[in-house]
């Protein structure tokens, strides 16, 4: 019989600072993205990580203001 498949990795730990990353959010995306980051819209969810975030500031138009903001 074929071996069973490898379990899947865990996902990583996060790293950063959380109660920073919920005053950055709060103050530059939750007024086009929503308040509460489950709830929300333009797909804000998919940007989990700095490259994501970055990727989609840099990609989207009405987003550029915010390329001065660095991954602290």
């Amino acid at each position: 019989a074929p071996a069973p498949a490898p379990a899947p990795a865990p996902a990583p730990a996060p790293t950063g600072n959380v109660a920073n990353g919920l005053t950055a959010y709060t103050t530059y995306c939750a007024g086009c993205h929503t308040a509460t980051v489950k709830n929300n819209v333009m797909k804000v969810a998919n940007a989990t990580t700095a490259a994501a975030l970055t990727s989609a500031i840099n990609g989207v138009g009405s987003m550029n203001s915010l390329s001065s903001l660095t991954n602290q």
